[in-house]
């Protein structure tokens, strides 16, 4: 579900996706909508694409062949290794990186990193998903509302942007967590 994961254990907001869950697999079965209609070739290349986008656990190139396997979908190991070599580490995450779950979830989670991932080219958005919808439709109203957390999504995600404002162009590489490069972007935003 939406929203539904990397949201910290400790967080009571959690307990609502037990009930939305049951909620969901109610609504899938009156749509007559099954496991092997959302697990596709291209829900299993957009699950290898978020594992390698945030640097999880190499176990998913064992466990994503295995499902596959299961729904009668070719989809082997040289498969996910082909998307986690041409997947741009996004998130830098915890063990082998700098930040922590929690850091992301307060980025904007998931969904951000799912319509990072998007409007990237790098998953497809034409692939049903639990709730009846496209991976495009879920994201369709995915964006910020606070400047601080913009911020801290384009330095966790290492995101170099280009923005244009009358005839001000400025490009940064947040990844390097320049606070010069940072002042330069605000400036651009609160001065065009």
């Amino acid at each position: 579900l939406p929203y539904s994961a990397g949201t910290p254990a400790p967080y009571e907001e959690r307990d609502k996706y037990a009930k939305e869950s049951g909620k969901t697999v109610m609504n899938l079965l009156a749509k007559k909508i099954k496991p092997r209609d959302i697990v596709t070739k291209k829900a299993l290349e957009n699950a290898a694409t978020i594992v390698a986008a945030t640097g999880g656990s190499t176990n998913a190139a064992l466990h994503l062949p295995a499902i596959a396997n299961e729904a009668g979908i070719k989809f082997d190991l040289m498969d996910v290794a082909k998307i986690f070599k041409k997947t741009p580490y996004l998130a830098d995450l915890k063990p082998g990186g700098k930040y922590v779950a929690k850091d992301m979830w307060l980025a904007g989670g998931v969904p951000m990193l799912l319509k990072t991932l998007h409007d990237g080219g790098f998953i497809h958005g034409d692939c049903l998903t639990v709730t009846g919808k496209t991976m495009k439709e879920n994201l369709k109203n995915i964006k910020f509302n606070n400047l601080e957390l913009l911020l801290l999504y384009f330095v966790l995600f290492n995101i170099k942007i280009k923005i244009k404002h009358g005839n001000r162009k400025v490009a940064s590489n947040f990844g390097t967590n320049n606070n010069q490069q940072v002042r330069q972007f605000l400036s651009c935003l609160l001065y065009p």
